[in-house]
C-alpha cells in the first residue's frame, strides 16, 4: 500500500493518541524554543534582534529587562557578544504541553465558581455570556459584528434602564495570548449580577451606571492560541502582499497611529500597525459600538501581564488635559487592585516613569481622544513570568478575577459621580456627604466583638477584630485607668499617663505589648478579619504576629508550611517552639494573645481556614 503524505499524518497522530499522548497542537510553534530575560535592553540590541525569531513578552515591553522567546541561533549570538541573560523556560514546549493537560482534566467542571478554575474557549465564554443575559433581568448579551473569520464579537451590557446614564465599557482579549483577561472580564460582569441580587451598595450604583462588558475582542487570534499557537498576539487576517498574517489590534487605533513607539510597519511583527488605522475588522466593529454608547464616562482594556495601571496618554510623556483627575482615578484603582489580596500594582502614565516603553495606537488613547472618555489599561498580574507570566496558574484565576473587579468598581463609582458611603444617621460610620447608600452602614447590632482577659503587669496581645476606630488610645480606652504602658514591635510606645501616643494607630495582623497595674478585661468591637484571606507580611528577624483564629490551634498546623523559615516563636511568658530542635512548648495558640517570631528571611503568610 502506497501512503500518501496525508495518510502519514494521520498515523502520526494516531500513533501519539493510542500511545495515550495528548498532541498539543498550540505548543508546536515551540518546539525547541527557550524563554530568557536579558539584564540588560536597548534600542541597538532590539535592532540586532530583529534577524533573529524572537517573541517579545508581556504586553508593553519593560525597557530595561524584556522576556523574550528565542530558539539556539539567538543563545549564540548574545552568547558571542557577552549579552547577560537568565534563562527562564529550557523547553517552553513541554510547559505549555503541561498546562493542556490541566485544562483538559478541569474543563468538564462549568457550573457556578468551578467556571473560573480553568481557562475557557471562545464556545465556553459565549455559552456563559448567553447564560447571564438568559438568566438575569439586569444583563442583555450585544453583538457587536463579525471577526475577519466570521466570529461573533459578544459583549454584555448591565443596565436597569433609563436615558443617557453615564456609561463604562470594559473590554479584554485584544491580544489573543493574554487568557486571564477572558476570565477576568467574564467574572466582572458574573460578578456584578450576582451582588446585584443581595448588595444594596451594587443595586444602588447600577441604577445610576450602566456597564458594558466584552471579554474577547479578538476571538479568531484566542481561538488560534487554544489549537495552534498558545503565543500568538495579533489577530488573524490576511495581509496583502505578504504571507505573515495579523495586525496588533492594540497598535491599529488612530491615537497617534504609526507613531514609531512599540510599533512596526512590518507584516511579520507582533506590533504591526496594519495599512491604516482601523484597518483590522475588529478595531473597526468595535470602534463603530463605542460610538453608540451614549455618555460614555470611561474605558478599561483589559491585558496581561506586569501588574499595571496606565493611564493616558499612552503614546508621549506629556500630560493630557485631564491629568490631575486621571491620576486620582489610576491611583484609586491602583490601590483597589493592589489592597485586595496586599499584591503590588504600579500606576503610571506615558511610559511609566521609565518602567515601559511608549506605544503608539494603542485604543485607551483613542477612547480618550475622540471619545472624552477616560481610558486606562490594566496590565493584570502577575509581575513577572516566574509567577506564571501569561500562564497564570489556574489557582490564581479567581484572585486575579477579584482583583480586576475591585479595581474596575472604582471606575464605575467615579462614573457615578454621586459620593457613597453609609447613609444611614443613626450609625457609626454615617457619612453626611453620601448620596449613594453603599450598604457599609454600622450599628451596634452589626459590630462583631472580642473580649480578651489580661493579667496585672506584662501581656503580649492580638485581637482578630478590625476597630472601627483604630487608634490605639481608642482601642485601649475600657483599660485605660490601670494601663502603664503599651509598645509596638518596634518599641514605640503609648504612655497614656503622659498624653503621649507614639504607637498612632494599630496595626492589623501585630501584636502589642501592654502592661497593667491590675488584671482586666479588652473588649474590642469592630469589624472580624477574615484570617484566611488576611496576608501577613514578616520581616527577617525578629517579627511580633497576630493570632487571627477564632479558636485555638496546634503549634504544628499553623506554622507547617513556613517552619523551615522559622528559627523561634515566643510567647509572652516564654514559652518556646523551635522546629529545628523538634522542640515545642507552646503546644497551643490562643485567641487574643501575641507572639513573637523570629525568620531567616522576609515571607508573606496567611493562615488556613479553620
Amino acid at each position: 500500500m502506497k501512503f500518501t503524505r496525508m495518510h502519514r499524518v494521520l498515523l502520526i497522530v494516531f500513533c501519539l493518541f493510542g500511545m495515550g499522548v495528548d498532541a498539543q497542537f498550540n505548543s508546536l510553534p515551540y518546539t525547541g524554543s527557550k524563554l530568557i530575560r536579558l539584564n540588560s535592553f536597548n534600542p541597538e540590541l532590539s535592532i540586532a534582534l530583529e534577524s533573529f525569531q524572537v517573541t517579545y513578552l508581556s504586553c508593553r515591553s519593560h525597557a530595561n529587562t524584556p522576556e523574550l522567546i528565542v530558539q539556539d541561533d539567538a543563545l549564540r549570538w548574545l552568547d558571542a557578544h557577552d549579552i547577560s541573560y537568565d534563562l527562564l523556560e529550557e523547553d517552553l514546549k513541554q510547559k505549555i504541553d503541561r498546562e493542556q493537560i490541566r485544562m483538559k482534566k478541569k474543563r468538564i467542571h462549568r457550573e457556578g465558581s468551578a467556571w473560573y478554575n480553568t481557562y475557557r474557549t471562545y464556545e465556553e465564554v459565549q455559552e456563559k455570556l448567553y447564560k447571564i443575559a438568559d438568566e438575569n433581568a439586569l444583563a442583555s448579551s450585544v453583538e457587536l459584528g463579525l471577526s475577519f473569520e466570521n466570529r461573533k464579537i459578544t459583549g454584555l451590557k448591565l443596565s436597569t434602564g433609563g436615558i443617557d446614564k453615564p456609561a463604562v465599557f470594559f473590554n479584554g482579549c485584544q491580544h489573543a495570548r493574554e487568557w486571564i483577561t477572558v476570565m477576568a472580564s467574564v467574572y466582572l460582569a458574573d460578578h456584578f449580577v450576582e451582588k446585584y441580587q443581595s448588595d444594596v451598595f451594587i443595586q444602588n450604583l447600577l441604577d445610576v451606571v450602566d456597564v458594558y462588558v466584552v471579554p474577547i475582542v479578538n476571538p479568531d487570534g484566542y481561538v488560534y492560541t487554544h489549537t495552534s499557537d498558545r503565543f500568538w498576539r495579533k489577530n488573524r487576517q490576511s495581509n496583502d502582499s505578504s504571507s505573515c498574517v495579523g495586525i496588533d489590534l492594540n497598535r491599529n487605533w488612530d491615537a497617534d497611529w504609526n507613531g514609531g513607539e512599540s510599533t512596526s510597519s512590518s507584516t511579520c511583527s507582533d506590533v504591526y500597525v496594519g495599512e491604516e488605522a482601523f484597518s483590522a475588522r475588529e478595531t473597526q466593529i468595535v470602534k463603530n459600538f463605542m460610538e453608540t454608547i451614549p455618555n460614555l464616562k470611561g474605558h478599561l482594556d483589559i491585558h496581561s501581564y506586569s501588574a499595571l495601571v496606565l493611564g493616558p496618554w499612552g503614546y508621549t510623556n506629556e500630560v493630557t488635559p485631564d491629568h490631575e483627575e486621571i491620576v486620582r482615578l489610576g491611583e484609586s484603582m491602583n490601590n483597589a487592585l493592589s489592597n485586595t489580596y496586599n499584591y503590588p500594582y504600579f500606576f503610571g502614565t506615558g511610559d511609566a516613569d521609565g518602567a515601559l516603553y511608549l506605544a503608539s495606537g494603542t485604543m485607551p488613547d483613542w477612547s480618550y481622544d475622540s471619545l472624552g472618555a477616560f481610558g486606562f489599561t490594566y496590565e493584570l498580574r502577575p509581575q513577572s513570568w516566574e509567577e506564571g507570566g501569561f500562564e497564570l496558574p489556574e489557582s490564581k484565576i479567581i484572585t486575579a478575577c477579584e482583583e480586576n473587579y475591585k479595581g474596575t468598581l472604582e471606575m464605575v463609582l467615579w462614573a457615578a459621580g454621586d459620593v457613597v458611603g453609609c447613609t444611614d444617621p443613626d450609625a457609626f460610620n454615617y457619612d453626611a456627604m453620601a448620596s449613594i447608600d453603599d450598604g457599609s452602614c454600622l450599628t451596634s447590632g452589626s459590630l462583631d466583638s472580642q473580649t480578651i482577659v489580661l493579667p496585672r503587669g506584662w501581656k503580649m496581645i492580638s485581637s482578630n477584630i478590625q476597630p472601627l476606630q483604630p487608634s490605639i488610645e481608642k482601642v485601649l480606652a475600657p483599660i485605660q485607668s490601670g494601663l502603664i504602658v503599651a509598645k509596638n514591635g518596634a518599641g514605640a510606645p503609648y504612655l497614656p499617663q503622659y498624653n503621649y501616643n507614639g504607637i498612632g494607630d494599630v496595626v492589623d495582623g501585630q501584636a502589642y505589648h501592654i502592661k497593667l497595674k491590675n488584671s482586666d478585661t479588652l473588649i474590642v468591637k469592630g469589624l472580624k478579619i477574615l484570617s484566611e484571606n488576611f496576608e501577613m507580611i514578616f520581616n527577617e528577624g525578629w517579627n511580633m504576629m497576630a493570632y487571627l483564629n477564632e479558636t485555638p490551634s496546634d503549634v504544628h498546623s499553623v506554622f507547617s508550611s513556613i517552619k523551615d523559615e522559622i528559627i523561634i516563636v515566643k510567647s509572652s511568658e516564654g514559652l518556646v517552639y523551635i522546629p529545628d530542635l523538634n522542640y515545642n512548648a507552646l503546644d497551643l495558640l490562643n485567641p487574643g494573645e501575641g507572639y513573637q517570631i523570629k525568620l531567616r528571611s522576609p515571607i508573606s503568610y496567611i493562615y488556613e481556614a479553620e
